[in-house]
């Protein structure tokens, strides 16, 4: 079953479970689009942004707010596929290796990799500040 939901700069296509490709613009003007296409999806969360051709900082802040929820609930969330700008705006801020690695939940809870959750990485350590004389 083919599902899809369009804004007049986004589509969102179901590929079955909780798999969704995104394509057009995922943006300001967007990103209630996919929120709200997405408000009741349970379980892992695979997208593929091969066709997103514009992300500004609303379609980031919408993407942190789907992995996190899915988080809670659980699931993971995983990024499968990027387009060159999707990538490197995710890469600007940091967001990229996260989101295509995966987030998952309790071991074996979902089932979307089998290698259960992933290790965080240790706080970042700030060297001490130098006094001023």
């Amino acid at each position: 079953m083919r599902v899809t939901r369009r804004s007049s700069a986004l589509r969102l296509v179901a590929r079955g479970g909780c798999t969704f490709e995104i394509y057009g613009e995922l943006d300001l003007a967007t990103v209630s689009t996919l929120e709200s296409a997405l408000a009741d999806v349970r379980g892992p969360v695979r997208l593929d942004v091969r066709g997103v051709t514009f992300l500004d900082s609303c379609g980031i802040a919408a993407l942190v707010r789907l992995q996190q929820g899915c988080i809670a609930d659980g699931h993971a969330f995983r990024v499968d596929g990027c387009s060159d700008q999707a990538e490197r705006v995710l890469r600007m801020v940091g967001l990229y290796e996260l989101f295509t690695r995966g987030e998952p939940g309790p071991a074996g809870a979902d089932g979307a990799d089998g290698a259960g959750p992933a290790k965080a990485a240790p706080p970042a350590r700030h060297p001490a500040p130098i006094p001023l004389r």
